[in-house]
């Protein structure tokens, strides 16, 4: 996967990509690839592909704070369920919206012919972590089998992270995982334009954490990006030139590195939250520990107010996510897989037995998604890799992989209430411009007015409030807004209903969805 068609866009600073739906708010990508989804479509002759959203035709026009705020009154959870409202909606909405005069991002279809091409292979490995390159080697060597290897991130990246290199003989699929439908596991290279067919035996989902959308006074603001963006931009590509002094939020020692990593080229503060900001190594590091929040600017991010425990301003061209706390899962729920909540993680992630998805048949979840410490990676993969190619275990291997199972802490979300506040929640108050979708300028007040109306799930609250029907169908807020009402509210996880992934009519390619 590459951003490289957008690093120009970005050379600079992180510019606004759009304006927000309801509110018209300047806005940028968090994650980047949710801005861009490319679509697989068939009919009965021939697949092909289109590239909705092209960045260099994108031409906003930002309205003023007032009307924001304006729409911001008028675009709460519950205004279009009145009926004096409906009756208005195509008069008084439209006069509104069209002060601004912003437009959508374009959506022209880019036509073209498409190269389609079979790969077999024994097991396929979706990698969207460096423990993913060792699981690979490892099943290689052992097996002799013919192993395909599919990169979510670029493949240097998986490597620095391993500590070792991808080998020879594995087949490295330089493309965005699809998904699995009844003709093969789909994969999709974009900028060749080149779509993978992909006939295995065993799929191995390593895909890793996503860094969560924090939970703010003025979230949205550009300049607010997730670790995985701001590395990739700063390190990969040489953008985002003007950007000067990052400030960088962590939760645990992955966060720290990416931070280091950023110290080499910008000048950095670190924050840090949840149980880390008694971390003895956040201390030496000078982070600056924070429970509440506050963004600065409109068109850009210009600084922000720590506003507890103690008052602070830090003027900051870049405020980065480096919050561990959002399993990538989607990829594995298309299995139809149970979901469970790692106490670990902290988060929702899907139930493994013995590394294998429950009820499904040669599907594995492993690493950090599933739920394994970050200490017990090597030791899961070593010891997986060996399962999976069915060599006999020792009796103390045996009881390591169950070791390792434990660690986890999965429990049902039936019985599974959040005590204490997620990672990403930085606020202590829940009016005002605290965004929980940003695709769907959907804040945490709304979703807590939708529940407390009687949309007590997650389902209904989606129907009330758009939440999750944006372009990245919920990977930035459908899991985190369950963590926030299970907590705010006192209920259990379970009572918030389904959270299937739908595979759309149309799949959407989820490596860009990401």
């Amino acid at each position: 996967m590459s951003f490289s068609p957008l690093a120009d866009f970005f050379r600079e600073n992180i510019s606004p990509t759009s304006s927000s739906p309801k509110f018209k708010r300047p806005r940028a990508p968090f994650y980047l690839e949710h801005w861009c989804p490319w679509i697989r479509a068939q009919n009965t002759s021939t697949s092909y592909l289109y590239f909705p959203h092209k960045i260099d035709e994108i031409s906003p026009k930002y309205s003023n704070r007032l009307v924001s705020s304006v729409r911001k009154e008028l675009g709460k959870a519950g205004f279009y369920h009145s009926f004096i409202i409906k009756t208005l909606w195509g008069v008084t909405w439209k006069s509104i919206a069209s002060m601004s005069g912003n437009p959508e991002l374009p959506s022209r279809e880019i036509g073209g012919e498409n190269e389609e091409k079979h790969v077999d292979g024994e097991f396929l490995i979706v990698a969207g972590e460096g423990a993913a390159v060792r699981f690979a080697n490892n099943i290689e060597e052992r097996s002799q089998a013919r192993v395909l290897f599919l990169p979510q991130k670029p493949v240097d990246m998986l490597e620095k992270e391993a500590g070792e290199k991808v080998n020879s003989e594995i087949e490295v699929i330089n493309a965005s995982y699809l998904g699995t439908f009844e003709d093969g596991v789909y994969a999709i290279n974009r900028e060749k334009r080149r779509i993978y067919r992909l006939n295995i035996h065993k799929i191995v989902f390593f895909t890793g954490l996503r860094d969560a959308f924090p939970v703010f006074e003025n979230n949205d603001i550009p300049g607010i990006v997730s670790a995985q963006l701001a590395i990739q931009l700063i390190n990969n590509y040489s953008a985002l030139e003007r950007v000067k002094r990052v400030a960088v939020i962590v939760n645990e020692n992955r966060g720290l590195k990416e931070a280091e990593e950023l110290s080499r080229k910008k000048e950095v503060n670190i924050l840090v939250t949840g149980a880390f900001k008694n971390n003895e190594l956040s201390r030496e590091l000078g982070a600056i520990p924070v429970e509440e929040l506050e963004a600065v600017g409109y068109q850009r991010l210009e600084k922000i107010k720590i506003l507890h425990p103690q008052k602070e301003i830090i003027e900051v061209d870049l405020l980065v996510s480096a919050i561990k706390a959002v399993p990538e899962i989607e990829p594995a729920l298309q299995f139809g897989g149970e979901l469970k909540y790692s106490q670990r993680l902290g988060a929702i992630t899907v139930s493994t037995n013995m590394g294998k998805i429950e009820g499904t048949e040669g599907v594995y979840l492993l690493g950090s998604a599933s739920g394994t410490p970050e200490d017990k990676l090597l030791e899961e993969v070593d010891l997986f890799s060996k399962l999976l190619v069915k060599e006999e275990l020792s009796a103390s291997e045996e009881k390591k992989i169950h070791e390792i199972q434990s660690s986890k802490k999965l429990e049902p979300l039936d019985v599974t209430e959040i005590r204490e506040a997620p990672d990403f929640l930085l606020t202590r108050s829940y009016g005002g411009w605290k965004f929980v979708c940003p695709c769907q300028d959907v804040t945490l007040e709304d979703v807590l007015r939708a529940y407390d109306m009687g949309y007590k799930d997650i389902e209904r609250i989606k129907r009330f409030t758009a939440l999750g029907t944006g372009s990245c169908q919920g990977r930035i807020c459908r899991f985190s807004v369950a963590l926030l009402l299970s907590f705010l509210r006192g209920i259990p996880l379970g009572s918030l209903g389904s959270f299937r992934q739908r595979v759309p009519i149309e799949p959407i390619e989820t490596g860009f969805l990401s």
